[in-house]
């Protein structure tokens, strides 16, 4: 019999725990799981039995999907925080950087337009990260934050159609966009029409598939380090 093996384990062993213990980490204050599709949490345990993780955030409702709350129960069972956040919450603070939560505004079932969006001032710049967002989740998030303007978006989906429509983009203004994405994925990602309208609104885009680990250092004033704003690690 030909034994199956699990994506997400191989994603763990081969490229996020190594790339992670490679600068040094082996605690991280916060792991935030944006909803609860597999490609975003399936190799969560894998990670916590390798890397100390302090606390667990996931949007409100997360653990709709079985599969993730038996992974969350496993964490609440190993006495590690667990956090559901919505709308309004604070992912992290400091002097010069931080991060909240834009969305969801509602308690969701774990499906992509159930993406935490979180935005927030890391270094020089003013971020926005949307998980998985979907066409209809960006209308709902530019229509509550009407004069929202980011100078990087880590955007949508992978680079999915679904997503990165023409009037998040335009409202947005962003001058630069990270698609994370696998080389030679199933879904080709990102696709052409993603990369046009990009390019149409002037985003310099940066990809994983095409550079690999994609780095931002600034100091403790928030200033940029180094004379290119995004390093890559090419595979």
């Amino acid at each position: 019999m030909e034994t199956k093996i699990d994506p997400n384990h191989r994603i763990a062993e081969k490229i996020l725990i190594p790339t992670l213990k490679a600068e040094g980490i082996s605690n991280l204050d916060k792991v935030v799981i944006t909803h609860s599709d597999t490609d975003h949490m399936g190799a969560l345990l894998d990670l916590f039995k390798e890397i100390k993780i302090q606390e667990l955030v996931f949007p409100k409702a997360g653990t709709a999907k079985k599969s993730f709350k038996e992974i969350v129960n496993q964490f609440v069972q190993k006495e590690i925080k667990v956090t559901e956040v919505l709308k309004g919450d604070v992912l992290f603070q400091t002097n010069n950087t931080y991060l909240k939560v834009l969305y969801p505004f509602e308690k969701g079932k774990g499906e992509n337009n159930d993406s935490i969006v979180a935005y927030g001032k890391i270094g020089e710049f003013h971020w926005l990260f949307t998980g998985d967002l979907e066409k209809e989740g960006e209308e709902q998030l530019i229509a509550m934050y009407p004069t929202l303007k980011v100078d990087v978006l880590k955007v949508g989906h992978h680079g999915s159609n679904t997503s990165s429509h023409e009037p998040f983009l335009k409202q947005l203004e962003p001058k630069y966009g990270l698609i994370s994405c696998g080389e030679r994925n199933r879904f080709k990602h990102p696709r052409p029409e993603v990369l046009q309208r990009l390019t149409k609104y002037g985003v310099n885009i940066y990809r994983t598939d095409k550079s690999g680990a994609i780095y931002y250092q600034f100091d403790s004033k928030g200033e940029t380090v180094g004379t290119h704003l995004f390093e890559t690690m090419l595979k």
